[in-house]
């Protein structure tokens, strides 16, 4: 029998909760300056402008 370790190289950089956290800001931002233009939009809409599912516009 043997063992076999695998090791991963620590990527130098931004952390996945920190990539998501700005992700989420720069989506949120949009949507919110659609809002502001046009308060009527639809989730539809929104949608097709922010490119995330009719869900990942729910509010």
């Amino acid at each position: 029998m043997f063992t076999v370790t695998l090791r991963r190289r620590q990527s130098p950089g931004k952390t996945v909760g920190e990539t998501v956290a700005e992700t989420v800001g720069e989506t949120s931002a949009k949507i919110l300056a659609v809002l502001e233009e046009n308060p009527y939009i639809t989730r539809t809409q929104l949608s097709e402008f922010t490119g995330l599912s009719v869900r990942g516009v729910d509010i």
